[in-house]
């Protein structure tokens, strides 16, 4: 999923070769995206394990502007809501738990927090 994910987020020409898991390498110059995997759940039955899977992701989008922020917000918030399979991974649901934002001092940074869980099934 996570590899998948990446491959949605790339495709957004501003972010391209600019997302990272968990934290932003040193050097790098914004705008840039960070994933974070926050949950994840597979349903055990007394047939086995579900194929059905639960995966809850952060994804920051950090800019210098916040008219930036903005517009790579929604660009990434349309990417995540196309996702589809590919692969072994078929997408059930996409749903945006949460968005939040705030600038980042030390950073000198606006920073947009989405909170988003996937449901998905893999074969």
């Amino acid at each position: 999923m996570e590899k998948l994910l990446v491959k949605q987020l790339g495709n957004i020409e501003e972010l391209r070769n600019k997302i990272f898991p968990t934290n932003i390498p040193e050097g790098q110059k914004p705008p840039f995206c960070v994933y974070i995997k926050s949950s994840y759940k597979q349903l055990r039955t007394l047939q086995g394990i579900e194929s059905n899977i639960e995966t809850s992701f952060l994804i920051n989008v950090l800019s210098k502007s916040y008219s930036e922020l903005k517009t790579l917000t929604q660009k990434v918030i349309n990417g995540l809501k196309n996702m589809t399979g590919e692969d072994n991974i078929i997408i059930e649901n996409t749903e945006i738990e949460n968005i939040s934002e705030t600038y980042e001092n030390e950073l000198e940074l606006y920073r947009s927090i989405i909170d988003i869980k996937i449901q998905y099934k893999e074969e």
